[in-house]
């Protein structure tokens, strides 16, 4: 009984991550033909304040948000404090997962910065890239993802896995309807957002 309470509530959690993800790039998912788009937030309940050398690590984002079972994803986990990570940990099973690299990250981008507010010193991103199998048995539904460093478990991130195929945003531009990143349906579009008010187009054939 103790077991089912916390896998109920770490499910439940996880739900709540799952739908108000997180930092800069933002992330989307497209389920089409009913394209209907869920704009991610940052959460409240990431410190992005802690400057404790000895913090623990913390979970960002995943892009791609999740897979299809019976398909093996590449994705790539953003946090502070990742560096020395080496595992990758789901709490159920169905889904194995390998931890590949972490690196500091260099994005261009630069976020807005309020004059007014006293400044605070940014905290590094790293990105970890991870490899999830995802059985074929695996039953639909989110499931809680972290990662394990020296410094200790992460908190976890919502990784979802659907029946749909799931198709990721493709390299290049696609900003404008000429270049519209064509796709089947059904299906599941995982992009991502990356510099504020970008645009990111994509085409399907429907019938009448």
């Amino acid at each position: 009984m103790v077991t089912n309470m916390r896998r109920n509530v770490l499910q439940g959690l996880a739900c709540s991550r799952y739908g108000s993800s997180v930092d800069v790039p933002g992330f989307f998912w497209l389920l089409v033909p009913v394209l209907s788009i869920m704009l991610l937030s940052e959460p409240a309940g990431f410190a992005q304040n802690e400057t404790d050398g000895d913090s623990g690590p913390t979970l960002l984002s995943v892009f791609p948000m999740g897979g299809q079972r019976g398909t093996t994803v590449q994705a790539e986990v953003r946090g502070n404090h990742l560096e020395g990570a080496s595992e990758v940990w789901f709490d159920q099973g169905g889904l194995k997962a390998q931890l590949l690299k972490v690196e500091e990250v260099n994005d261009d981008f630069k976020q807005k910065v309020n004059p007014l507010e006293k400044q605070k010193k940014p905290m590094i991103v790293y990105r970890a890239l991870i490899q999830v199998r995802i059985d074929s048995t695996t039953r639909p539904g989110v499931y809680p993802l972290r990662l394990v460093s020296r410094r200790g478990i992460s908190n976890s991130l919502g990784f979802p896995v659907v029946e749909e195929r799931v198709v990721v945003e493709a390299s290049g531009s696609h900003q404008n309807v000429a270049h519209a990143q064509p796709t089947t349906v059904p299906a599941i579009v995982s992009g991502k957002i990356g510099q504020p008010g970008e645009l990111d187009y994509y085409s399907f054939h429907a019938k009448r």
